[in-house]
């Protein structure tokens, strides 16, 4: 484009630098013999384009007389001090964003609540790795993988003399391809989750003669809809709702004919957890 004379090309590229995106511009100034190049630097394309735009505007409006400082081709563009500040005044403040460029991942604490492994939901505690891959638009895979223990309080057998509690220790397992927005200090994530481990239930009372124990593995594959929120630098705080369907019916029973529990077709699991993210 030229303004009366003035010939003036655009030039911008994008630099990954440490995980982050930066975008620096050229602006590349033709006047009679004369050349001259300005270069400007911005954390938005959006942002650059501003930029750039007050640049060229401010030269073409120049005295005709006026020296411009000229910046050689062949080497790196230098950034004129002033310029920055003048540039920082008239740029609007740039918009706090979680940006999956990179991946990223750290340790994980969850509290998790389900309601098929007891005859009454109970809560369970685990650890994990979370691992965020770099993100393409919406396609924004997410992975945690971990561990829990749940175990529940004695409870009183309907009909019985006899009380019983369950434990459960399993590996769990949650993945979650797209992020809705894209980007942004919080999103929605469709998830599938799953847990493989070990399902124990114990009872003892006035009819048992002993405390009898019985074990069994325990699976079960859910769907869930997690929300996280970015409160500020690399914490994340998430919570994800969802039903279940545990592969495996086991029944806990007391001979002849007392049924102390018996896992259901459905269920449901919650949690809540706390991430940090590097």
């Amino acid at each position: 484009m030229a303004f009366e004379g003035l010939r003036v090309a655009v030039e911008i590229h994008r630099e990954d630098v440490g995980g982050s995106r930066n975008f620096l511009g050229q602006l590349h100034m033709t006047e009679a013999a004369a050349r001259s190049t300005r270069s400007v630097e911005a954390s938005s394309c959006a942002e650059l384009v501003e930029a750039l735009s007050l640049v060229a505007a401010l030269s073409a409006r120049a005295a005709p007389g006026e020296q411009m400082s000229t910046t050689p081709l062949s080497g790196p563009p230098s950034r004129s001090p002033a310029l920055a500040s003048e540039l920082h005044d008239q740029a609007p403040p740039p918009v706090t964003a979680i940006a999956s460029d990179a991946l990223t991942l750290g340790p994980a604490f969850f509290v998790l609540m389900q309601s098929a492994v007891a005859p009454r939901p109970e809560l369970g505690v685990g650890l994990g790795l979370t691992l965020s891959l770099p993100a393409r638009g919406p396609w924004a895979p997410w992975l945690q993988l971990g561990g829990y223990r749940m175990q529940s309080d004695e409870l009183p057998i309907e009909g019985s003399a006899v009380r019983a509690h369950f434990d459960l220790s399993a590996a769990y397992a949650m993945g979650c391809p797209i992020r809705i927005p894209a980007r942004g200090a919080w999103s929605l994530q469709p998830c599938v989750d799953t847990d493989l481990g070990r399902l124990s239930g114990a009872g003892k009372g006035s009819a048992v003669t002993h405390t009898t124990r019985r074990s069994g593995l325990w699976a079960s594959t859910g769907l869930a809809l997690r929300a996280e929120v970015a409160p500020f630098g690399p914490l994340r705080l998430a919570t994800w709702l969802g039903a279940t369907v545990p592969w495996t019916r086991h029944e806990f029973f007391f001979a002849p004919d007392t049924v102390a529990f018996q896992v259901p077709r459905v269920g449901w699991r919650g949690a809540v957890s706390g991430a940090v993210m590097f």
